[in-house]
């Protein structure tokens, strides 16, 4: 069992890529960028943002990329409607 502080850490370190990855959702997920981010390895990022996310970084990437495309495709529909 991870230690309180230990926990804290993962959690900041998720925070700040989760932060990254809003900002810009790409595909595929530039895995070396974003450990840089977090100040882990890549194994150890995986498993706390899966810990804290219940999904993988590429997951959530496509996720996030699928919502902005279709929101992106919903305006002209709603500008049209109006």
């Amino acid at each position: 069992m991870a230690s309180a502080s230990a926990w804290a850490f993962y959690q900041e370190a998720v925070r700040r890529v989760t932060k990254a990855i809003c900002a810009e959702p790409s595909l595929p997920v530039d895995v070396a960028a974003l450990c840089a981010i977090a100040e882990m390895t890549p194994l150890h990022l995986e498993r706390a943002f899966h810990l804290c996310h219940g999904v993988s970084m590429a997951e959530y990437a496509r996720h996030e990329w699928e919502s902005r495309r279709t929101r992106g495709m919903a305006r002209p529909w709603l500008i049209a409607a109006i």
